[in-house]
């Protein structure tokens, strides 16, 4: 089952509400979660990037900030392994060309963008096509950024060009 699969990953048993999530992306379908702060959204992004790096696919996960995105990138290398974990922040890149890249919102979206339009990316590009398509999962974390003047946009342009 679902709930099976999932739950071999993490130390504390799943609510029904994850194990639905993460059987909508076991079954290769894009997910929203919305949940109150604290229930446990993050755990569903966990399971889409597990799932990938199981089946040997590339992932990315954003954050709206650097700090955010260096604590989740430390996280991460200690459940997939440093070797495994990249960041790209804008001003600092780590480890390039890992299975899954913590990045900040506005990285991925520029990155998007560049991979909207093809005939925009050289080779040797540092936001190039090649990097966006060899990615099977995108987990847009604080969503709720969305709804929010100035930054919201971002989070727009992501859905739009994903």
């Amino acid at each position: 089952t679902a709930r099976d699969q999932l739950q071999q990953h993490f130390s504390f048993p799943l609510d029904l509400w994850q194990v639905e999530a993460g059987g909508e992306i076991l079954a290769g379908r894009n997910t929203i979660v919305c949940a109150p702060t604290g229930a446990g959204k993050t755990v569903v992004g966990e399971m889409a990037l597990r799932i990938a790096f199981e089946d040997g696919m590339n992932s990315i996960y954003t954050t709206p900030l650097k700090a955010l995105s260096n604590q989740k990138f430390m996280e991460l290398r200690r459940i997939f392994g440093a070797e495994n974990v990249g960041l790209s922040t804008g001003d600092m890149s780590i480890n390039r060309g890992a299975r899954i890249t913590v990045m900040t919102t506005e990285v991925y979206r520029n990155m998007a963008w560049r991979a909207s339009d093809k005939s925009d990316s050289e080779e040797g590009d540092s936001f190039g096509y090649d990097d966006l398509a060899s990615n099977a999962v995108v987990v847009l974390d604080e969503f709720h950024y969305m709804g929010q003047p100035g930054r919201g946009g971002v989070w727009e342009e992501c859905v739009i060009t994903s």
